[in-house]
């Protein structure tokens, strides 16, 4: 059996979704949070470092340290979500046939994914320890000031040290390494959700047999 770590990013904010959602999880679960927003869940692993935020260069520097935590285990696979993300049911068989793949949830400008599209990645991140650790490694020589020639994201923009500084995303920081620094191959779900595009009605998509979601906000009616 392959040996799979659930890694769940939050902060305070959240805590209660995390908390209410717990049922949902795959064990074993690592909760991880900012230092100075931390999360304590009774029975579950609980570790907090780095700075609160939801986008800005230091939320790409505490998405580096936590990576690192969850390094320290012996996990050979990694499962990593935002509080509003999950796995619904066992984790699909199909992720563990290619070592070499990232998985997520891909957005682009339209619902088809042509070739001008600026794809950009979303929870749920599932990957071999192999892609996790080069990421890691990636981002550790990273240069937040040497910015010239970086794009990403949806749609095709360039961040100046300025906006890096304040607008940068944990999203971009997952699309950019795997894309432009690692180079690694990455796909999209089969059955993956998330909000996107606006007016998605992402129960009604769950409802229809999507198991790898982002953007529960609340509990899921048992």
């Amino acid at each position: 059996m392959n040996e799979t770590l659930e890694v769940v990013h939050c902060y305070t904010g959240d805590a209660s979704l995390v908390r209410g959602t717990m049922d949902l999880r795959h064990e074993p679960v690592l909760v991880l949070s900012p230092a100075d927003a931390a999360v304590a869940i009774e029975g579950f692993e609980c570790r907090a470092s780095g700075a609160r935020g939801w986008k800005g260069s230091h939320t790409w520097q505490r998405q580096l340290e936590h990576w690192r935590i969850a390094l320290g285990s012996d996990a050979e696979w990694f499962l990593l979500n935002d509080s509003d993300s999950f796995c619904l049911g066992p984790v699909p068989t199909y992720l563990y046939d290619d070592q070499d793949m990232f998985w997520s949830n891909v957005l682009c400008h339209e619902r088809e994914h042509l070739e001008s599209d600026r794809p950009n990645f979303q929870p749920p991140y599932f990957m071999h320890r192999s892609v996790l650790v080069e990421l890691e490694e990636a981002m550790s020589l990273f240069d937040p000031t040497d910015l010239d020639g970086i794009e990403f994201g949806v749609g095709a923009f360039r961040f100046t040290r300025e906006e890096f500084a304040q607008e940068a995303a944990i999203d971009a920081m997952y699309t950019h390494f795997v894309m432009n620094v690692v180079e690694r191959p990455w796909a999209d779900y089969p059955n993956g959700a998330t909000t996107w595009p606006p007016g998605t009605d992402l129960l009604a998509t769950i409802a229809e047999g999507a198991d790898m979601v982002h953007g529960l906000k609340e509990p899921l009616a048992r």
